[in-house]
């Protein structure tokens, strides 16, 4: 298994840091822990309605975000890529605590703050923070191939809307299977003409970052109907799966099939359980 949050054993002294691990690290649970991922977490469970604000310092980076939200999940991926310090806020998205419109007056998540400046919206975020530490920029040098790049994200990003309906409406999995197959032949063609284990070469760039949360989502098809095999047609996609679950990159992140499939059953009861993975 993995530890998402491991940390000392010891808490931070200051009093607004009741919440906050001394030093989170990220790794497999079977190896030595190999790099720090700064992630400072205010609060791992979800905050709901009539929470109070936690107090944010100077100059500290916030991500406000749910850890089953996929465009939440988007930050979190360049976050940790870019190795950047930062704290997340867990929110409960279905009785919204009353401040978090104040940071977005739709109540959505993801949300990032720092210094009294507020930026929504994942891909937004995710340039943003490229743009901010650019010491090792997520996108090619070359105008073209970034905008190749950003091409794809936009013909996965039809994805979302597919995989919402199985959240929200009584669409059979078959159905859902059969929207996602124009843009997976897009993405299987695109990879394979790249050559290389991700589309950013030898590590994952923005590209694989943001288009890799609806991959993840996608055993949950399989978990539900275990007749389907949403891969089986995409071998050079598979592979790029198998590496990317278990990037560093992407491990803090992460959640099994298995967690996704219980998250799911919650939603559909309409009270998803946010904390179901604590």
């Amino acid at each position: 298994g993995y530890l998402p949050y491991c940390a000392a054993d010891h808490r931070s002294r200051r009093p607004r840091d009741r919440y906050v691990l001394e030093e989170p690290i990220f790794w497999h649970a079977w190896d030595p822990p190999t790099r720090i991922i700064w992630a400072f977490t205010m609060s791992l469970k979800h905050l709901a309605a009539g929470s109070s604000f936690p107090p944010l310092d100077d100059g500290a980076l916030r991500l406000y975000s749910m850890a089953f939200c996929p465009y939440a999940q988007r930050a979190r991926l360049v976050l940790a890529a870019k190795n950047i310090p930062h704290e997340i806020v867990n929110v409960n998205l279905k009785h919204k605590p009353e401040w978090l419109f104040e940071k977005n007056r739709h109540g959505k998540v993801p949300i990032l703050e720092k210094d009294g400046r507020i930026i929504s919206e994942s891909l937004i975020i995710s340039d943003y923070l490229d743009n901010m530490y650019p010491d090792k920029s997520l996108y090619p040098s070359g105008s073209y191939e970034k905008a190749k790049d950003q091409m794809m994200i936009c013909i996965i990003d039809e994805f979302s809307g597919l995989m919402k309906k199985i959240y929200t409406e009584n669409t059979t999995m078959e159905e859902v299977v059969k929207g996602l197959e124009p843009g997976l032949r897009e993405c299987e063609k695109e990879l394979q003409s790249r050559g290389s284990d991700f589309f950013g070469g030898s590590l994952p760039s923005m590209v694989d970052l943001m288009i890799w949360p609806w991959f993840e989502r996608f055993p949950l098809l399989e978990k539900v109907y275990p007749s389907l095999s949403v891969y089986k047609n995409y071998p050079f996609i598979h592979k790029w799966y198998k590496k990317m679950k278990e990037h560093v990159y992407v491990q803090p992140s992460y959640i099994t099939p298995e967690g996704h499939h219980k998250f799911w059953q919650s939603y559909k009861t309409g009270e998803p359980n946010y904390d179901i993975q604590l």
